[in-house]
């Protein structure tokens, strides 16, 4: 099971273009990216992208899809362009210890050995 969060999404922001009301409470939410979360759950789903990973482990957490959310964290441990330090950012807020890990070991590769040492084609590999 997931940990409980608070719920950011129960109170409006000048972002939120949707309520939901899930279980009698009112879940204001931004539009495009919940339909990117649809799209995720949806036959033929759209591949996720560098673009759309944040807001897409945010709704999955919060919404206790682990399918998504474990899809999310393989995306992030592979995907090159996101910056490492982004990613972890994502594995501690969210909780994806394995992608934490990883980015921790990636980070201790730079320090140890300096920037030219840590291969490209090692998944998190970016300058920080």
């Amino acid at each position: 099971p997931m940990a409980a969060v608070s719920n950011p999404f129960e109170t409006p922001d000048e972002f939120s273009y949707v309520v939901l009301i899930v279980q009698g409470k009112k879940l204001h939410v931004d539009k495009k990216e919940f339909v990117d979360l649809l799209k995720m759950i949806h036959p033929g789903f759209t591949r996720i992208r560098a673009s759309t990973v944040s807001h897409i482990v945010k709704l999955s957490h919060q919404f206790q899809m682990k399918s998504i959310l474990d899809h999310c964290q393989h995306y992030l441990l592979t995907e090159s362009t996101i910056n490492v330090v982004e990613k972890l950012i994502l594995a501690d807020t969210y909780n994806l210890q394995k992608l934490k890990n990883e980015c921790f070991y990636s980070i201790d590769c730079i320090k140890k050995y300096g920037r030219r040492s840590v291969v490209p084609s090692t998944p998190l590999f970016l300058m920080l």
